[in-house]
């Protein structure tokens, strides 16, 4: 048996745009349009002018009670290599392991994926830190647009509570220029914060030099100023704080600083667990025990924020 594999978990609240009574949730909606499509028609397409097709797919999720848990995958296409057969499509769930078992190199065609649990309040995501949660967001109201009418669907990212510090003490929020790993091959966008052709207007007089060399020694951040309205209740200024965080694609480069100059990275704010699960002799974890963890930690939540 393989070690045991370390999965963090990211949190979000649900909101909807549509405040009318008839507006129904997204656990709902999507207990009605899961079981009903095939895995084709879940495709969304990230750009049709791509030549490398790259494509979003819920394909295997589980309806229980109150929860849904699934797999998002990332497929792409690439010239001269087989790819996943269209009949493949045809089933309402395709499981990973279907993929890794067929007789093409589909390592090439299967990008990435990622796990979700959600209700009808908080959803839970394996998502990697330096991914924005509008990924998931975007697919999931275009998955729905046929059933959710004007209603759009957003996912804002919780705030621990601090006992040592609170939100009003916060007094800024600087946003700097990250540094993108090669092996990150999963990103979703290349926006920086201050892109360097902006810089680049901006400085004028001061950048004068070679352009390349110029952007290998200047970074660029963005800081924010903001106080709490005396008025504002506490839950809504700690919603407000989460939208703050929802757009940046890593945490890691987003600092906190209170009043009194203490900082606090942004990855230390927004709520997250981190769970062992246990894994098969070929390194895959166990689905089953990674959804009981993320269960436990949604009734957690429930308990913390209802």
């Amino acid at each position: 048996m393989s070690k045991p594999k370390n999965v963090k978990c990211r949190a979000f609240r649900i909101s909807t745009s549509d405040f009318s009574d008839n507006a129904k949730s997204i656990f709902s909606l999507l207990c009605e349009q899961l079981p009903k499509s095939k895995a084709n028609e879940r495709r969304m397409r990230l750009n049709t002018k791509d030549e490398s097709r790259e494509e979003d797919l819920i394909c295997d999720y589980e309806i229980s009670e109150g929860v849904i848990f699934g797999t998002l995958l990332r497929i792409k296409s690439s010239d001269n290599i087989p790819e996943i057969p269209e009949e493949v499509f045809e089933e309402n769930i395709i499981h990973l392991e279907q993929l890794r078992d067929l007789d093409v190199n589909s390592s090439l065609f299967y990008k990435d994926h990622y796990y979700f649990l959600l209700n009808d309040k908080y959803l839970i995501v394996t998502l990697r830190g330096n991914i924005p949660i509008t990924h998931f967001q975007t697919y999931t109201n275009w998955l729905l647009e046929s059933l959710r009418a004007n209603t759009l669907f957003e996912f804002t990212p919780i705030i621990k509570e601090n006992p040592n510090i609170s939100l009003s003490d916060l007094k800024s929020l600087r946003i700097q220029d990250p540094v993108r790993k090669e092996e990150d091959n999963f990103d979703l966008t290349e926006t920086k914060s201050i892109s360097f052709k902006l810089l680049r207007e901006m400085l004028t007089d001061v950048l004068s030099f070679d352009e390349v060399k110029a952007s290998e020694v200047i970074s660029a951040e963005l800081l924010l100023k903001f106080s709490k309205p005396k008025k504002m209740k506490e839950e809504d200024y700690q919603n407000y704080f989460g939208a703050q965080l929802k757009p940046i694609s890593d945490l890691e480069n987003v600092t906190f600083i209170t009043k009194k100059g203490k900082t606090i990275k942004g990855d230390e704010m927004q709520e997250m667990q981190e769970f062992k699960v246990e894994t098969t002799d070929s390194g895959k974890i166990s689905e089953p025990e990674l959804k009981q963890a993320m269960e436990k930690y949604l009734r957690e939540l429930e308990k913390c924020f209802n």
